[in-house]
Formats: structure tokens, sequence, C-alpha cells
């Protein structure tokens, strides 16, 4: 018997110029109440990137204004226990919580884009509610060409991560799932790197990671060859909370 599956969605979300920043705020609420409203949401993170920045805030030196993050302003990641189009389609989008909440948000959206991919639930960790995490997020788009194995293999390594850089919590990639409500915009993959966040902003976080030799290795043999284009957005979640560890099980 396979085993059970889990749903990884990432939208990446431009506001109206139009909604004001109560009305931005009041949605991130409305979003952070859905693993309580809606049964098959397993959790929720959400935040405004710092990556619109010239220098990216400081964590991408030489980068101009908008550059990494394409004039989005903001991503939320999810976690649900769906493993089809369908069940996303009965469970999430159809759900009364998420239709009502849909009026209420979706006049507020000038832009967004989605990507989802499926992760064996066993084997899925995630960083513990106690954790203040600086989430690290990346589409990209390969060349013309790039195979399957180059995509695995990159894949493989970017999930190897944890167990070099004591810093990355947890990492999540794959191909996206084709259907209406996902990826159309011709990427091929999508990135979640959870990083222990202990400064204010996660600049430096951010620097410590990009700099290091797992990456700069990943980047130069596996990425560097194959990336067309890429987006990026980074937001931190400033968490308290009880109890211990690092990483927990959903």
């Amino acid at each position: 018997m396979p085993p059970p599956k889990v749903w990884r969605r990432l939208v990446y979300i431009r506001w109206k110029d139009s909604s004001s920043p109560g009305s931005v705020a009041m949605a991130f609420n409305i979003h952070k109440s859905f693993p309580r409203l809606i049964p098959c949401v397993l959790s929720v993170a959400e935040g405004m990137t710092f990556t619109s920045l010239v220098d990216g805030g400081g964590a991408y030196p030489g980068v101009a204004a908008e550059e990494q993050n394409k004039g989005f302003h903001s991503a939320i990641e999810l976690i649900l226990s769906c493993s089809t189009t369908e069940e996303m389609k009965a469970n999430y989008f159809d759900h009364p919580a998420h239709v009502a909440a849909a009026k209420v948000i979706d006049p507020l959206i000038e832009d967004a884009w989605a990507m989802d991919w499926l992760e064996d639930r066993d084997t899925l960790v995630v960083p513990s509610a106690t954790m203040s995490v600086m989430k690290h997020l990346v589409f990209f788009q390969f060349e013309e060409g790039t195979t399957k194995a180059q995509c695995n293999k990159l894949f493989d390594a970017w999930r190897g991560l944890p167990t070099q850089l004591p810093h990355v919590l947890a990492v999540s990639c794959d191909e996206p799932i084709r259907w209406e409500r996902g990826e159309n915009r011709g990427f091929h993959a999508g990135l979640i790197v959870d990083l222990a966040l202990s400064s204010s902003d996660g600049v430096q976080e951010i620097v410590d990671y990009a700099t290091s030799e797992a990456y700069q290795t990943i980047n130069k043999e596996l990425l560097a060859p194959i990336r067309k284009s890429y987006v990026v957005m980074d937001i931190a979640e400033h968490r308290l909370g009880m109890g211990s560890g690092a990483t927990s099980k959903l």
C-alpha cells in the first residue's frame, strides 16, 4: 500500500494598490483560521516578502528593487491532507469557509500564482510551532532540454541540506502538479527552505544559507546549468509557543 500523501500549496500574491494594509492584514487573519475551520488544512504560513527592496533588504547585494520577487508582495504556504485534485476541489476550495473567505479576499488581489506538489506524510517534517522561521521560497523555470534525471538529482541535493546545515530545519521541493488551479506560467519546480530565525528580519539567515559551501556546491554543479529564471520570496514567521524541539510531524 502506498504511503499517505499530503498536498503542499504555495501561492505568491500581488495585492491591488487600492488594498489597504488593514485589509491585507485581515486577509492574513482569515487565512490563519483555515486549520481551525477547514478539516483538510493542516498548517498555514504567510507573510510579506522583503525581497522587493533594493539589495533584497540586504540579503541579495546588487539586485534591483522588485528583481527577486517580480512584483509579488506576499506568499502563503498551505499543507493539506489531500492527495488528488478532486480532493482539493471538494475538501478545500468548495468548503464553505474557503468560499466565504474568497468572497472577501479575492477582490483585494491583483494577481496570484500557485504551485502544488505532493509529499509522503510519513516522512514530512515541518518547523516546530515553537520555532521562529525564515521561509525561503523560490519558483524555478529550467532551460529547454532539462532532463528528469537532472531535476531529481537537484531535488535530492536540496532535500539533503538539513543534514549539512544546522540552521536549515526542513526542505520541500518538487515539480508542480499541472491543473486548472495550479502552475500555468511555464515554471518547472518549487522550493521551500525553512531556516531557523534568530535575527529580527531574517536577512543574516538568508546570507548564511546562500554563502554556505553546501548551497554553493548545489548551485554551481546542479542548479546553474539548468536554471533559466526564478522568482524569490522570503518571509519571516516570528512564533511564540510552549514546548521544545526544532521540527515536528503534522
